[in-house]
């Protein structure tokens, strides 16, 4: 059964017009506000008796009530982190009751997420390249109070919480938090996903979690290329795996090429409200398992596909070569006969 009264703690923002919200049972005779845990009778500073406003509050314009009780203050200022007391009179004769209700000022992030410095703040999740000796940052700025935020790795659904460095610090009313990790790959091996959470007040973020994918680049694996036919405007589709893969990244180089650029990353897990996804380039979709899917290819899909990927026990990578239908001959039997790693890409040689 819901119960009359003001609940407590609220959160109003900063600098916006701020609603101290309380709810009674039925109509009533008067309701006085004050700013203390001390309520005297004869001075709130705004106050609704007989369906009139008053008080030296509502004369001056900082403050507003509601027909139902609730205290409108029409410019929120640090100086409105505080106690407050509302007494509720149900007639003029009968005994009022009185309640507390703590407020707690606020100052949201312009953001709205945890900030991946690696990742820029316009995106939540990112991929990089990294080695034992990396780190990566996250923050966030220009706060009240301070959001305390964590490193997670996480696999198959999994967080454990990675070794970090902390820092806060304040500037006038607000605070920046960031955190730092150099332990990237204690839980996995080629792929780590990397998790950073804050917790905050309501309202406060619209998300608490962004993410990074990072690939061990010390790690050096030989691949036998799939060689991968394909036709004019038919499906091509690339497996990353017939494991059950947990982390995987896509990346395609060009023939003749010299880097291979990132095509897509996603993490896959039990709990697909954990579950993510990024396609650089929307020529291209993932199926439910991660497969690499063109739905009409073209000859520009020629060139070598590379998929990482991490189990939740061990990491791994698949190298493709598709050549696209007229050139396969020409390819395969006069030019391309197998692939080397040179430099750490792969190279066509005769």
């Amino acid at each position: 059964m819901e119960t009359e009264g003001c609940r407590s703690p609220q959160y109003i923002e900063i600098g916006r017009t701020g609603v101290v919200q309380c709810y009674f049972f039925s109509t009533f005779y008067g309701v006085l506000w004050f700013n203390s845990t001390e309520t005297d009778l004869e001075n709130p500073f705004i106050q609704l008796v007989d369906s009139e406003k008053s008080g030296d509050g509502y004369l001056i314009g900082n403050y507003d009530i509601y027909l139902n009780g609730s205290l409108v203050i029409k410019k929120v200022s640090p100086v409105h982190d505080q106690t407050f007391t509302v007494v509720k009179f149900a007639s003029a004769t009968e005994t009022p009751v009185s309640f507390s209700v703590v407020v707690t000022t606020t100052v949201i992030s312009k953001v709205g997420h945890p900030v991946i410095a690696e990742c820029g703040s316009e995106h939540r999740s990112c991929y990089i390249q990294s080695d034992g000796t990396s780190e990566v940052n996250c923050f966030i700025r220009d706060t009240l109070p301070a959001i305390p935020l964590k490193w997670l790795a996480r696999t198959a659904g999994i967080n454990r919480t990675v070794s970090t460095d902390v820092n806060v610090t304040r500037n006038g009313i607000t605070y920046t938090s960031l955190i730092v990790t150099r332990n990237l790959f204690k839980y996995s091996t080629l792929l780590s996903l990397l998790v950073c959470k804050a917790k905050s007040l309501p309202g406060m973020l619209r998300e608490d979690e962004s993410y990074i994918i990072t690939e061990n680049r010390d790690i050096v694996i030989d691949l036998q290329p799939v060689k991968t036919f394909i036709e004019q405007d038919f499906e091509l589709k690339l497996s990353c795996s017939d494991l059950k893969v947990d982390i995987l990244v896509w990346k395609k180089q060009e023939y003749f090429a010299d880097n291979f650029e990132i095509i897509a990353f996603v993490y896959l897990s039990d709990l697909s409200e954990n579950n993510f996804s990024k396609i650089f380039n929307d020529h291209y979709k993932l199926d439910e398992d991660g497969s690499l899917i063109v739905p009409y290819a073209q000859e520009r899909d020629e060139g070598i596909y590379e998929c990482s990927f991490e189990t939740g026990l061990t990491g791994s990578k698949n190298l493709f070569a598709v050549v696209y239908g007229i050139n396969f001959y020409i390819h395969f039997e006069f030019h391309f006969d197998y692939f080397q790693k040179d430099k750490g890409m792969y190279l066509i040689t005769r």
